[in-house]
């Protein structure tokens, strides 16, 4: 009787290891076939308005799929890219390393459930036994290795270390080391690269920069004039003040716009040792113009209004600036793109794609000093590059550089 109930007892796993094998393989499927047959579903501007309004259920949905895409087939480099696009480096990174750790135990586990090892033990039994003896006690080096290494699939790496019956927080922690170094890496730096675009060449020789602005509200911190001179901050002698009458204008930001200017105008070369910010970490001749906020307003929401009338091009987070978006217009008959940085990226409601209308507000400042702002002080950054390419750049280290962009306070009220 005892070994007929031990072989209806290996026929019940047999079945269920059967059972889930084909749910995996259908699950698999169906996915392939949605992304195939509703590709519009998965549209980085459609999946974007959709994290934008449901920021905190598309965090869980990220980590759902990070711990679970082992099973899914989905490659980390993949999902590393996706979520660079919507998440700061900082939480990308940690959501990411967390998920490697869930996603190594239950390819580990799975691997075991579906009788990887003993398949290879049966079929390659000697193969094994040499892989086995060349790795004792250099399990957690070689597997770092194997994970620091891009050709090597982290997946795979768990299913070898599986079938190899190689301990799993051995395999854990060699992985872990890799990925994460790797991870790290790749995180920072493409946050670096898909920030701009390509920088055009000059359409005109004159590079705008604005006249001396007086504090007018007791508000604001120093006056501009005085802010640069305790900071010995120049305007380069070499740049060449516009007397070019515009013939369109843009609308404010915000009230008070140009009384809000004191700080970082257009044109200003700025360095660590000299800037109006302390601290500062940028330097080089800034693009834009940087909009401060009123002492009442540091800790309420300061609604961002649209400049003028155009579709949203992008938002996104991006290094210097948290939130930003940018906006293509057409200026006195001329393609430009806007930028708007330092804002809070889920108050922007509206789609990539969407038309924004001029003067009407579509997003809020980011807090001060946290990552809707990558830890700046809270303020607007706004800036018109020249084209129709996207460069949301906030200093360029040439002053030639700076005839690609535009001066907003020369086309403001």
């Amino acid at each position: 009787m005892f070994p007929q109930k031990i072989s209806v007892k290996k026929m019940k796993i047999n079945i269920n290891k059967k059972f889930i094998g084909y749910l995996w393989l259908s699950i698999l499927a169906s996915g392939l076939i949605a992304y195939l047959l509703f590709p519009e579903v998965f549209n980085i501007g459609n999946l974007a308005s959709l994290i934008q309004d449901n920021y905190w259920l598309a965090l869980i949905i990220f980590l759902i799929i990070i711990c679970l895409r082992g099973l899914l087939f989905i490659t980390p480099l993949t999902i590393t890219l996706a979520s660079s696009v919507f998440f700061p480096p900082l939480t990308v990174f940690l959501i990411n390393s967390f998920g490697i750790l869930i996603s190594a135990s239950i390819i580990y586990k799975f691997s075991h459930f579906l009788g990887f090892d003993i398949f290879f033990e049966n079929n390659y039994q000697s193969q094994i036994i040499k892989i086995k003896n060349s790795l004792e006690k250099k399990e957690i080096p070689i597997i770092f290795a194997w994970s620091f290494l891009p050709i090597f699939p982290t997946d795979l790496i768990v299913y070898i270390s599986a079938s190899l019956k190689i301990a799993l927080w051995k395999c854990l922690i060699g992985v872990f080391l890799g990925t994460a170094i790797i991870n790290a890496l790749f995180i920072y730096s493409l946050n670096f690269f898909l920030p701009g675009g390509d920088i055009l060449s000059a359409n005109t020789p004159s590079i705008v920069i604005p006249a001396i602005i007086q504090d007018k509200t007791p508000e604001l911190s120093l006056p501009l004039a005085t802010a640069l001179s305790a900071n010995k901050i120049t305007l380069s002698s070499n740049v060449i003040a516009s007397t070019t009458m515009t013939t369109e204008k843009l609308m404010n930001p915000f009230l008070n716009a140009r009384e809000r200017v004191n700080k970082k105008p257009f044109g200003i070369k700025i360095s660590p040792q000299n800037s109006p910010v302390s601290p500062e970490k940028f330097g080089g001749y800034h693009t834009g113009v940087d909009f401060e906020i009123l002492k009442a307003e540091e800790n309420i929401d300061v609604p961002v209004s649209a400049i003028c009338s155009g579709s949203l091009l992008l938002k996104k987070y991006a290094t210097g600036y948290g939130g930003v978006a940018v906006q293509k217009c057409i200026l006195n008959k001329k393609t430009v793109t806007i930028i708007y940085g330092h804002l809070k990226l889920r108050s922007i409601k509206a789609p990539v794609g969407t038309e924004l209308k001029g003067g009407e507000a579509f997003a809020i400042l980011g807090k001060g000093y946290s990552s809707e702002t990558d830890g700046e002080r809270k303020h607007l950054h706004l800036g018109i590059h020249i084209g129709s390419s996207v460069n949301i750049l906030g200093y360029v280290s040439k002053l030639s550089d700076l005839s690609s962009w535009q001066n907003v306070l020369n086309y403001l009220p």
